[in-house]
C-alpha cells in the first residue's frame, strides 16, 4: 500500500517529491518477514513496520546522496547504527527521503529539487528533515527518521 501511495503521489499526482530513493527490495523484505513470522514469530517490536530514513543515513544497497549530485553514486558498505537497529527490530526500510542539501537548510537539493508541503503544494516543506516529515504526513510510511 505504501509503495503504491508513493508511486501515486510523490513523483506523479501532486508531486510531493519527498523520496530520493525507493527501496526496490522493500516488498521482498516484507515477504521475508512474513515467512519468518510463520516459522519463528515476530522478529522484533517493529516487525513489518514501514520506515523511511533521511538520505543522510547509510543503508546497504541504497545510495547515500545527502541530496547532492556530488554523492549520487555513493553506496555505503554497511548500515548506520540507527538503520541497523531498525532492521534488527524488524522494520522495513521503504526508502530514503529528501533533505536540505548536505544536511542543512530548506528541503531543497541539487539532486532532487524542492520537496512540497503535502498540505499546500505551493510551499516547500521546509527544514533539513522535511522529506521524512512530508512522508509521514502524506502516509508514505508509518515511521520517518529525520
Amino acid at each position: 500500500m505504501y509503495v503504491d501511495r508513493i508511486t501515486a503521489y510523490d513523483q506523479t499526482g501532486p508531486t510531493i517529491n519527498a523520496i530520493i530513493t525507493l527501496n526496490a527490495h522493500a516488498l521482498d523484505d516484507a515477504d521475508r518477514l512474513d515467512d519468518a513470522d510463520r516459522t519463528a514469530g515476530f522478529m522484533g517490536p517493529l516487525h513489518g513496520i514501514p520506515v523511511v530514513v533521511k538520505d543522510q543515513a547509510d543503508v546497504v544497497g541504497l545510495p547515500t546522496t545527502l541530496g547532492s549530485v556530488v554523492f549520487r553514486h555513493y553506496y555505503p558498505d554497511r548500515d548506520c547504527f540507527v538503520v541497523e537497529q531498525l532492521k534488527r527490530a524488524g522494520a522495513i526500510i521503504v526508502g530514503k527521503t529528501t533533505l536540505g542539501e548536505l544536511g542543512g537548510g530548506d528541503t531543497h537539493g541539487s539532486l532532487f529539487g524542492s520537496t512540497r508541503n503535502p498540505y499546500d503544494v505551493e510551499r516547500t516543506v521546509g527544514g533539513s528533515s522535511g522529506g521524512s516529515a512530508a512522508c509521514v504526513a502524506t502516509n508514505f510510511a508509518t515511521v520517518g527518521v529525520g
